[in-house]
């Protein structure tokens, strides 16, 4: 990985404001971040901002350095735009104060731990008093995901996920309550 950049840093008595201009990219070029940040040091707790963009992201990599183990999976390759304030001394604090906005494009991936073509033909199956489907994938397997998010103090909301599969269009809103840092909570309402 590359890292390019610039950074100013404004200083009068004492260190007071840093901001700069950063790109990186991994080596086969496929891969970029491109980022404006400013952190202001004025304060008792210092003020980020940042707005920026990742492009050709390989998402389940990604999720998987940021949450860790989960059940559900989320794989494909798509961009991440975004625009970020922060302020804090530390990383709950960080996440608290978290606000901004962004948006998610992923193609070609697959949400695994969960079939939804499986759920929907168990329900009609059901609904018509017949035997169920006899076995799940546990795989959504999907061409195209889109979603855009506002950040409130350390919630994210979002109003339009959309995810297309082969037969199957579905839609959804819902929050990702990111604090406190180690109690997440999460609901999202979908439509088939």
């Amino acid at each position: 990985m590359t890292v390019k950049g610039k950074a100013l840093i404004n200083k009068g008595a004492a260190l007071t404001t840093i901001s700069g201009q950063f790109s990186t990219q991994t080596p086969d070029l496929k891969r970029r971040l491109r980022a404006n940040t400013e952190i202001d040091l004025n304060k008792a707790q210092p003020k980020i901002k940042a707005q920026g963009s990742l492009e050709n992201i390989q998402t389940q990599g990604l999720l998987a350095d940021l949450t860790g183990p989960t059940a559900l999976k989320l794989t494909g390759k798509g961009n991440l735009q975004f625009q970020i304030t922060t302020l804090g001394n530390s990383g709950p604090g960080l996440l608290q104060n978290l606000n901004g906005s962004g948006k998610l494009n992923l193609v070609n991936g697959s949400l695994s731990g969960l079939d939804m073509l499986y759920l929907v033909f168990t329900a009609y199956a059901l609904i018509n008093q017949q035997p169920p489907p006899a076995k799940s994938s546990n795989t959504t397997p999907f061409s195209n995901l889109s979603a855009s998010f506002l950040l409130r103090n350390g919630v994210l909301s979002n109003h339009d996920l959309k995810l297309t599969t082969p037969l199957l269009l579905a839609k959804g809103s819902g929050s990702l309550d990111a604090t406190p840092l180690t109690k997440t909570s999460a609901g999202f309402h979908n439509e088939a």
